[in-house]
């Protein structure tokens, strides 16, 4: 269902915005590629030359294995990640989502209308300076290694990946009570798996246990695979189909959890961490395990006689401590 009333008002609330975003976006691509090929020294760009005529597949390389696409990817993640603060945790701390939830709209088609602004603003961004890039290339001296399959693959991924990751702070800012938290949770989320695999791989390690639980090459891949910010600077060559699926996945799951949570949202609880009891509590006991495994491997280290022992009274201490904490930060409200 299309609103004009609700789509005005949000692309209103983020006009500016929206034009910058993809002037930035040209900075980071169309721009570099020029730089690279027009505004360089004619005897780098025939060296250049050169190197891809040696190569057996030298279109990745023409392309710099997706660099200038990879910074682009870096500056729209920034992008949409704070148009999701001001679409959700903003409205929520300036007290103007009491007004939006006023409206004869549902709370799901307002949600709608949110997500949509940020996939077309994606979209548009992508759109406008994928084309810039592909007049670019064929006038340039890489002309002969010019790819319509590489620009379409690259917008197709960029689009997916950037959309999910939005969608994934939209879906947290509808569970997050506050603008600071809605920031917090989302790059914890975006980061865990970097630090939870060796957090999870060096405890079970102290224990014995590694080769019980889960064999090293596989946790690594499983860590690699669940590690969304890995995918902004992914290199050309290694895009694969199980990265779309993957990512498809996160998108849908984190649109309608969003939706349904946005729904459900009740402004008497703003100002709290977790809005919702369940996810509260789910997030309270991941916060809680992963301090007490921090502290565990600390105190671990100070115990060189018997660093099992050591890691048991950090991990013990830590989860006694870190609960207290916990309990206590989510009977605060913030303002922020």
């Amino acid at each position: 269902m299309w609103v004009s009333a609700l789509w005005k008002r949000e692309y209103d609330q983020s006009r500016l915005f929206l034009l910058f975003v993809p002037v930035v976006h040209f900075l980071a691509l169309g721009l570099q590629r020029m730089n690279k090929w027009f505004f360089t020294d004619p005897y780098f760009v025939a060296g250049n030359l050169r190197n891809l005529k040696n190569m057996t597949d030298p279109i990745p390389a023409a392309y710099d294995f997706g660099s200038f696409e990879s910074v682009g990817r870096l500056w729209l993640m920034l992008a949409v990640f704070v148009l999701a603060l001001v679409q959700i945790g903003t409205e929520r701390r300036n007290g103007s989502q009491e007004l939006l939830f006023s409206l004869p709209y549902s709370r799901k088609i307002i949600f709608l209308h949110k997500w949509m602004l940020g996939a077309a603003l994606l979209a548009g961004s992508l759109l406008i300076n994928t084309f810039i890039d592909m007049v670019v290339v064929p006038s340039s001296p890489m002309s002969p290694y010019f790819s319509i399959v590489y620009h379409l693959t690259q917008l197709g991924y960029s689009l997916l990946l950037l959309a999910a990751i939005y969608t994934l702070a939209l879906f947290i800012g509808t569970i997050t009570g506050s603008v600071a938290f809605q920031v917090i949770l989302t790059i914890v989320t975006l980061m865990l798996p970097i630090g939870l695999g060796p957090l999870i791989t060096n405890s079970l390690s102290l224990h014995g246990a590694i080769d019980i639980a889960v064999p090293s090459g596989i946790g690594i891949e499983l860590q690699n695979t669940l590690n969304i910010s890995r995918y902004l600077t992914l290199s050309y060559d290694d895009f694969s189909w199980l990265q779309v699926l993957g990512l498809f996945d996160l998108l849908i799951v984190a649109f309608f959890c969003g939706m349904l949570s946005y729904a459900r949202n009740r402004t008497e609880n703003n100002g709290k961490l977790v809005i919702f009891r369940a996810w509260e509590r789910a997030i309270r006991i991941l916060v809680v395990l992963c301090a007490s495994m921090i502290i565990g491997l600390f105190s671990s280290s100070l115990f060189n006689a018997n660093e099992r022992l050591g890691y048991d009274i950090g991990f013990i201490a830590g989860l006694v401590v870190t609960t207290f904490i916990m309990l206590k930060i989510a009977k605060l409200r913030f303002k922020v």
